[in-house]
């Protein structure tokens, strides 16, 4: 088999992972192509210097382009932010199957904790009942001892003694591992070996290391990794995919703008006010208009942030000048808000001290299913 055949199976394997690039790739082909070009066979051929730099650029310049593709398509399947989107239908069906009244308050009046919540449980759900979590463990902890054992290579091949050895090996992995300075004193103390032999003892050890951290690793549970962790997942995971978490200052429904770089917050379609809190003054009944339809009528609005004094909703944004709310009073709720503001009317009343809302009658002839089809038509879940 050809050295650049060789490189291209290595490249295949890669890609066959289904995982996203990972930088040692690019070394470990130079270290392969390194290893072929001591070979007997190439020493033979009396190849220049830059016949071998078009070599590495040809077989990593091909590398790149699989490598590209890999890491494209790592992140479409994988991207936090639509795997955000994705999970959606899902936790506001697990809402409506669980039946748990605290957990609807818990999302529409402090979305940002629900979502972290969320994540953390999610996280704990699918590694508990897996072994994703060893074969991530491993996976990772494989590629940074690979890493490290080219660095030891390399390192052995350009230097003399110990102390260039160590040297070049932290200059290697500087952005990889956190090396101290007493550690390496400690090293160079009294130590008299040779660089080669060093290297292979250290390459010897670093396996081993490998099968003990993973060994110790395997008896801690997900809640356990989560909390012990520096890097916690949970918390990367929501600033990736929470966006500016913005809610509708009548309803609470939270900003659909993606990211945080945007100057407007909008919403597609709002919910009841009642859920956000609104009641009317006299009656003290929750809300159960939209927002969309109240921004096109003479009705007026008052709160903390008008200073209690009335205000017309069609002038909403002299107090809320960041976000845009499409005025439309043919906008509808969506069956699933209307379910779940009749199942829970009396609830919602007691938890915002007002009295329950004079629901329209059919929205009291709405059923579960009806809510669940109503979540699945909107996120295209049909199934």
């Amino acid at each position: 088999m050809s050295l650049i055949e060789k490189c291209r199976n290595y490249v295949m394997k890669k890609v066959n992972l289904k995982g996203d690039y990972v930088e040692t790739y690019c070394r470990e082909l130079l270290w392969m192509i390194n290893q072929e070009l001591q070979e007997k066979y190439f020493q033979k051929l009396y190849f220049t210097i830059n016949f071998e730099v078009e070599v590495k650029y040809h077989i990593l310049q091909e590398a790149a382009v699989s490598f590209q593709g890999m890491h494209n398509a790592f992140y479409k399947a994988n991207n936090p932010r639509q795997r955000l989107e994705n999970l959606k239908p899902h936790y506001f069906s697990k809402l409506l199957e669980d039946e748990n009244f605290d957990e609807y308050v818990k999302y529409i009046s402090d979305y940002k904790e629900f979502v972290k919540s969320w994540i953390e449980a999610h996280l704990v759900d699918h590694y508990g009942e897996s072994q994703d979590l060893a074969a991530l463990e491993k996976e990772i902890l494989s590629a940074v001892i690979k890493e490290v054992k080219v660095a030891l290579e390399s390192s052995a091949e350009e230097t003399v003694t110990l102390s260039e050895f160590l040297e070049c090996f932290c200059q290697e992995m500087s952005e990889e591992l956190v090396i101290s300075k007493e550690s390496l004193d400690i090293i160079l103390f009294n130590n008299t070996s040779k660089v080669r032999s060093f290297s292979a003892d250290v390459q010897v050890c670093i396996s081993e290391v490998m099968e003990r951290i993973l060994a110790d690793q395997s008896k801690l549970n997900v809640d356990m990794i989560l909390q012990e962790v520096p890097f916690k997942p949970q918390e990367e995971i929501f600033k990736r995919v929470f966006g500016c978490g913005k809610q509708c200052p009548f309803c609470k429904v939270p900003c659909e703008a993606g990211g945080g770089n945007h100057q407007e917050h909008f919403a597609s379609i709002h919910r009841p006010q009642g859920l956000g809190r609104y009641r009317y003054n006299e009656s003290k009944e929750l809300v159960y208009s939209l927002c969309s339809s109240d921004v096109t009528s003479d009705t007026d609005f008052r709160n903390k942030d008008t200073g209690w004094e009335r205000h017309p909703y069609k002038e909403y944004r002299q107090y809320y000048p960041d976000w845009r709310i499409q005025p439309d009073a043919s906008i509808a709720a969506s069956d699933y808000w209307k379910f779940i503001f009749n199942k829970y009317n009396q609830k919602f009343a007691e938890e915002y001290d007002a009295l329950p809302a004079v629901l329209p009658a059919d929205w009291k002839r709405i059923t579960k299913q009806q809510a669940l089809e109503s979540i699945q038509e909107a996120f295209n879940m049909k199934e």
